[in-house]
Parts: C-alpha cells; structure tokens; sequence
C-alpha cells in the first residue's frame, strides 16, 4: 500500500509512505519506505497522487517545475 501526504512539513514537498502486511495481515500492517523527489522543492506536491502496480509506485508532483508554474511531474520508483 502507498500513501500519498502532498502537505508534508507545512511546505507542500510531499512525502510518500509504502505499508506491507505483516504476516499477511494487513491489520498489522508496517512502514517500510518512505520516498521523496530527489529534487524536491517547495509547493511541488509530491505524492498528490500515487498508484501502485507490482513493485512499481508513481507518484504525482502537480506542482513540479519551479517558480511555482505548475508543471507537474511523475515519479517513478521500482522496488
């Protein structure tokens, strides 16, 4: 599971979080990543949107590109 906190710090950089079961169990479930752009900066709104397919997780930036232009980016990480 991957869940997306674009509002992060107060600085809208965005963090995500990855959860997997433990024991198959995802009421006990645990973190184990936590990812953040590489070139993270403020108001890019990393993680405004994730999806997760397989050991691949993207992750949306609408507001990537700098100056606050709105250009968006997407994020791709692979386990």
């Amino acid at each position: 599971m991957v869940v997306g906190a674009y509002y992060y710090a107060n600085l809208q950089k965005g963090k995500a979080y990855v959860y997997e079961p433990t024991d198959g169990d995802w009421a006990t479930m645990q973190e184990v990543a936590t990812l953040t752009a590489s070139d993270a900066a403020d108001a890019d709104y990393y993680a405004n949107s994730v999806a997760i397919e397989g050991d691949m997780i993207v992750a949306g930036a609408n507001g990537d590109g700098g100056n606050y232009t709105y250009v968006g980016a997407a994020y791709v990480t692979v386990k």
